[in-house]
């Protein structure tokens, strides 16, 4: 008799601490959906955030595109280098002034000292 109840007790405990690792699981097994879930939602808002940053930047980089080739414009890099720099081009009638040696630049240089920054003298200082 004693080995019968011995048994039954087994099977009543067997039986319970199955019942307890089944719902163990299931509670493991929720909680770790739910971790799931709010994993994604966070991946979800990053990913939205950088789909704005990257919308953002496209828009920036198009802008500054637009401005380098605004920049680089060789009808403005000229006009800059004529009226800024005084620079002439090569196809336009400007006087050229060759000099033989340096001590012709040096009484050329007295002459027209006060007119000395509208003079195109390459190379003088």
């Amino acid at each position: 008799m004693r080995h019968k109840k011995s048994k039954a007790k087994k099977k009543k405990f067997l039986g319970r601490a199955y019942g307890f690792g089944l719902i163990f699981v299931i509670v493991l097994v929720v909680f770790l959906k739910m971790y799931q879930m709010f994993t994604v939602d966070l991946i979800m808002k990053d990913m939205m955030t950088l789909r704005q940053q990257k919308i953002k930047l496209e828009s920036e980089t198009a802008r500054l595109e637009t401005e380098v080739s605004r920049l680089k414009n060789i009808d403005r890099i000229s006009e800059i280098a004529r009226t800024k720099l005084n620079m002439v081009r090569n196809n336009e009638d400007r006087p050229v002034l060759e000099l033989k040696d340096y001590s012709q630049m040096q009484k050329l240089a007295q002459k027209y000292s006060a007119q000395r920054k509208t003079l195109n003298l390459a190379g003088v200082q």
